[in-house]
């Protein structure tokens, strides 16, 4: 069973070795040389980066016009717990929070994931 199996998984790697040689093959993609190879390497190395303008993007401009609402929430406060209800030990507990949210009225009022 496990031969057999194994035998399976050894076709299907030969198999798909094949099939992406001959993909490769029909692409046009040949072998070449380490030493061209590096030589394309560097062409693609001194080129310039290509800076793209975000341009007329509806995302970007949802965000400019939402930025100046958007929080960051950071909460501390301190909890007394017991920890054994046979001999009760008080502790003093330092709890921190953190969240975001947005400012949803002119008065204020803002819709956070502070927990």
């Amino acid at each position: 069973m496990i031969l057999r199996r194994l035998i399976g998984i050894a076709f299907i790697f030969v198999l798909g070795i094949g099939v992406g040689g001959l993909m490769l093959r029909a692409a046009g993609v040949a072998p070449v040389s380490p030493t061209e190879a590096q030589r394309r390497a560097l062409h693609l190395l001194d080129q310039q980066p290509v800076v793209i303008s975000i341009g007329d993007n509806r995302i970007v401009e949802a965000v400019k016009k939402i930025a100046p609402a958007v929080v960051n929430i950071d909460t501390m406060g301190r909890v007394k717990t017991e920890n054994d209800p046979i001999t009760p030990v008080i502790m003093d507990q330092e709890v921190h929070g953190k969240g975001s949210g947005v400012i949803l009225t002119q008065d204020g009022y803002i819709v956070t994931t502070a927990m």
